[in-house]
């Protein structure tokens, strides 16, 4: 092959590689945002950063590259950008209890409590039964020393997942501080109870939700975690240490 063939096979092959690579990007704003998606789940957050702006300069409208590049932003603790994104994002469809937890989440981070509670209180105007709203929002409560109403929204949480361990350690910790310490231990044995029963240990779980039901009573989400305990110790598999009785039958 001649000098000239050889320059003209070099040359066509990388016309072809850049035609080729050229054909791997993106063709729309969609295509850029589920790009960049891939790029958010991979934590590859500068890299989904770039897909989404791409995405926004072909459709400035689209709602979704506007969250997910908040969420990115939230990743990389620039909460002003995530902040302005969510805003923008509400503005374009206002009604979202996602987007505004989002923003909520973003301004708690901040250290702006005040306005993390207004946005987690609006979206769960729009969905009483976000449990994720009432579980940022307990916690905006308690970095205000605001015990009370820490206790009702992590009750109102409780209701929706009564194992979650975390609300139950919470909302101990906010008896603690009014000192209805008998309360605060009960809430302290259920979030253990809790954690014996993810773990795989039901026989000390139900151990657990005995005590805490001899300190409260009426702890509803005690009887729902003793009950949901027994069940898992007929479960293959499960550790069945020995039989905790507490008198009942």
């Amino acid at each position: 092959m001649s000098k000239h063939n050889s320059m003209v096979f070099i040359l066509g092959s990388l016309l072809v590689l850049t035609i080729l690579g050229a054909s791997d990007e993106p063709k729309d704003a969609d295509a850029y945002c589920k790009r960049g998606d891939s790029w958010l789940e991979k934590r590859e957050y500068d890299k989904a950063i770039a897909d989404y702006t791409e995405a926004l300069r072909l459709d400035p409208k689209l709602v979704k590259a506007y969250y997910n590049r908040a969420v990115a932003w939230s990743e990389k603790a620039d909460y002003d950008r995530a902040i302005a994104d969510f805003t923008e994002a509400l503005r374009l469809e206002p009604d979202k209890p996602d987007t505004l937890n989002g923003r909520g989440t973003a301004w708690f981070k901040k250290g702006d409590f005040d306005k993390s509670i207004g946005d987690y209180t609006e979206a769960l105007r729009f969905d009483p039964k976000y449990f994720e709203a009432h579980h940022n929002l307990s916690m905006a409560w308690f970095r205000k020393g605001d015990y009370d109403r820490t206790i009702d929204e992590t009750t109102q949480a409780l209701s929706l997942r009564p194992d979650d361990d975390y609300m139950h350690w919470r909302r101990g910790e906010a008896r603690f501080h009014k000192r209805d310490y008998v309360r605060a231990i009960a809430d302290y044995s259920s979030s253990r109870a809790n954690a014996w029963l993810d773990d795989g240990h039901p026989d000390k779980a139900i151990a657990d939700f005995i005590e805490v039901l001899r300190l409260d009573p009426n702890g509803a989400e005690a009887y729902a975690g003793r009950a949901t305990a027994w069940i898992r110790t007929r479960e293959p598999g499960a550790s069945l240490g020995p039989r905790a009785h507490d008198g009942s039958r």
